[in-house]
């Protein structure tokens, strides 16, 4: 079940935030924002905010908390966006695909709440976080990374959530509207793309031994 917390359980979500970012090694003990994750309170009081629980069965294994644009617990994102915070998975209950259920709990509340893309930042040594992300669809947005005070470099994902968000083929760069592009659909499983899905924009693509990049300047880049 996927709902709103209730002012009970606050105590008890400030407990598994913690205990998450701890055990992940994305925060350390003594670490200033440790009193962010701690205030599920605080979060569920922003006017615009909304903290939502996971439950298996009765009990809480994680958490995440809904940022749209205009809420005082953004960073990074714009209008029209959206960006869930503290993503929590209690520590007990982590490769269970739990994560990527609040990543898509996240995406539903942006679409029913009008908002067209999610936004993410993910420190940049969080390496299960940045494969979760791009394994998602989202894409990477270096020029949005940012430096907050604690040191720590963050990295900045976005994916569009609404219906419209892919207008073109890939490969092809025609409207996905028009023709058949199930042969470029099985053909960009192997090939990077040459088209903006969004713009039409020609992609800027990088091939190295171990991959490929293709990025468009306006809608970001995607890693192989």
């Amino acid at each position: 079940m996927f709902r709103q917390v209730r002012p009970d359980e606050y105590e008890l979500v400030d407990q598994l935030c913690v205990s998450a970012y701890l055990t992940a090694g994305v925060v350390s003990p003594g670490d200033d924002y440790l009193e962010f994750l701690a205030n599920t309170a605080g979060r569920a009081g922003d006017p615009t905010a909304e903290v939502f629980v996971l439950l298996d069965r009765d009990t809480i294994v994680a958490s995440v908390t809904m940022c749209p644009f205009g809420s005082d617990l953004t960073k990074v994102c714009l209008p029209g966006e959206m960006e869930p915070r503290v993503i929590a998975v209690a520590p007990d209950r982590t490769r269970e695909g739990l994560a990527a259920q609040l990543v898509a709990g996240s995406e539903a509340w942006a679409r029913s709440h009008g908002f067209h893309t999610v936004t993410v930042c993910v420190t940049d040594f969080n390496t299960v976080g940045h494969n979760l992300y791009r394994k998602l669809g989202f894409v990477r947005q270096p020029d949005r990374d940012w430096q907050p005070p604690e040191g720590v470099i963050l990295q900045t994902y976005t994916k569009r959530v609404d219906h419209t968000a892919a207008l073109y083929c890939g490969r092809c760069g025609m409207e996905l509207v028009i023709g058949d592009h199930s042969e470029c659909e099985e053909a960009l499983h192997l090939e990077p793309p040459r088209y903006c899905e969004v713009c039409r924009r020609r992609m800027i693509v990088q091939v190295t031994p171990t991959g490929w990049t293709a990025r468009c300047k306006e809608h970001g880049e995607i890693v192989s």
